[in-house]
């Protein structure tokens, strides 16, 4: 840790965990806001919006088969 700052790592992974993205900043507690902005920008334009798009795909399907009933024997 450097004296007086913080260090965000982000990181953003498929669900295989084939496609890892990470970003870290370090700033000033008062810039806590933009270093997180500015690391999710840059996982976000190397990701590319395709992947969000699927991962956001995946987690409906996830969401829809937790709310699914279930039999009851």
């Amino acid at each position: 840790m450097i004296e007086g700052k913080i260090h965000f790592k982000g990181l953003v992974a498929s669900p295989d965990g084939q496609k890892i993205f990470r970003a870290e900043r370090v700033g000033t507690v008062e810039d806590n806001m933009k270093i997180g902005r500015e690391a999710g920008e840059e996982i976000r334009a190397e990701a590319g919006e395709k992947f969000f798009e699927e991962l956001m795909e995946y987690v409906a399907d996830i969401q829809a088969a937790n709310t699914k009933p279930t039999k009851v024997a």
